[in-house]
């Protein structure tokens, strides 16, 4: 009998422990910076912020031509510690070089078949908690709040 006792004491600790997760802010300054470790051939004043429940990347761009460009992003999924994003407009629509250029920028973010995936690693508030993973997120008074479970 202890020990069946002993188990189901270890069984609700470990379920009492799946419930807790820590809420961590990742801010516009934070992407900022991310996206500042990158460089970008032809793609200058790269800006990422946060409009409404999305996140939103502008800037200038040279091909033959200078011009403006603006990618929306929008949160759709979490694997892991990995944040997965649909984009949701590109202006101007013809400037697939544009996203792909701004949205691969390795090791952190990536972009492949129409998902843009952001190693959330690749924040230090995130990387100083060793184990667990994104159990929800929220984009609220510009702020990307996530919270990590173990």
């Amino acid at each position: 009998m202890r020990m069946s006792s002993f188990l189901e004491r270890v069984k609700n600790a470990k379920s009492a422990i799946s419930q807790v997760s820590v809420p961590i802010p990742v801010t516009e300054t934070m992407l900022q910076q991310l996206l500042q470790k990158a460089t970008f051939e032809g793609i200058n004043n790269v800006h990422m912020r946060f409009v409404d429940d999305s996140i939103q990347l502008t800037g200038s761009a040279k091909k033959v031509i200078s011009f403006s460009f603006s990618i929306d992003l929008i949160p759709v999924s979490v694997e892991a510690r990995k944040m997965y994003f649909t984009v949701n407009k590109l202006k101007p629509m013809n400037a697939e070089w544009v996203r792909n250029k701004v949205l691969n920028v390795a090791p952190f973010m990536s972009y492949d078949n129409k998902l843009v995936c952001i190693d959330l690693d690749g924040f230090e508030a995130i990387s100083k908690i060793p184990v667990g993973s994104i159990r929800s997120f929220k984009i609220e008074n510009s702020v990307l709040w996530v919270s990590v479970g173990v």
